[in-house]
């Protein structure tokens, strides 16, 4: 059952594009099996954003093991907050037995990853009782479609996570080297580097951050802590119990950049 789905969803991307038809509840039980599993699939497939992608180019050296799509940026139970989902597609060969080049060999989908990132509209509003601005942010999120690539992943993988961080990040904005405000420390792996880090930490966009994740290891006198990722400058912020904002460090990171053969 799991193979035949997974093929399914693949081959809904080839689909003409036509609109799925939506699907209740009682449907689901109500209709037979396979045609429940494919409304579902083809309302799935709806979501993806095809890449578009010219065609040629250099011949690949290494065979399809995976193929990455975007899902439709939407709103979220957090205002200002929208997510999308990127969807990787895994393959192994359809005949091991086959001699080919490895860009030549077929391939079949076997499995998939899900996994949602965030971007912000706007500072994040509360969070619990749901979205206020739902109908803006349906809107709004929309309008980011193709910008997949400039969303944020979060350890946690759900928009607390991310909410949360967005907020302390501009609490630490606004109190980092103000009377009673959290001490800033700089660290920099750049020989030289200057250590003031105020002006790196007041320019960090939320919206800039790769990754949201939980600071490793923790501070010990942290009951939270969390860094914000960007390409080279991160931001780890610490916080009691109460959620206030104990400690601020900036990070100046190098960046190795890799070539991966195609």
């Amino acid at each position: 059952m799991r193979a035949a789905l997974v093929a399914l969803l693949a081959a809904s991307l080839g689909a003409p594009a036509l609109a799925a038809e939506p699907v209740s509840k009682v449907e689901t039980r109500r209709l037979p099996p396979a045609e429940v599993q494919q409304r579902i699939v083809d309302l799935f497939g709806e979501t993806l954003i095809v890449p578009s992608q010219k065609p040629g180019g250099p011949k690949p050296t290494r065979a399809l093991d995976r193929q990455r799509y975007a899902t439709q940026p939407r709103a979220t139970e957090v205002s200002g907050v929208c997510r999308t989902d990127f969807v990787t597609f895994l393959f192994e060969p359809a005949d091991p037995a086959l001699q080919l080049q490895p860009g030549d060999i077929p391939m079949r989908v076997y499995g998939l990853e899900v996994r949602p990132a965030f971007r912000l509209l706007r500072p994040p509003g509360a969070i619990g009782g749901g979205n206020p601005d739902l109908a803006r942010d349906r809107h709004d999120c929309a309008e980011l479609t193709g910008q997949a690539e400039r969303f944020a992943f979060t350890a946690a993988e759900d928009v607390v996570a991310y909410a949360t961080a967005a907020r302390l990040l501009a609490e630490a904005q606004a109190t980092v080297g103000r009377p009673g405000g959290p001490p800033l420390e700089c660290v920099s792996q750049t020989p030289g580097a200057a250590q003031d880090c105020r002006k790196p930490l007041m320019a960090f966009n939320p919206n800039s951050a790769l990754y949201v994740v939980r600071c490793a290891p923790r501070p010990a006198t942290a009951a939270a802590c969390l860094r914000l990722d960007a390409w080279a400058t991160a931001v780890e912020i610490s916080a009691d119990a109460a959620g206030k904002i104990t400690a601020v460090t900036v990070r100046d990171e190098q960046v190795v950049s890799e070539q991966w053969p195609d």
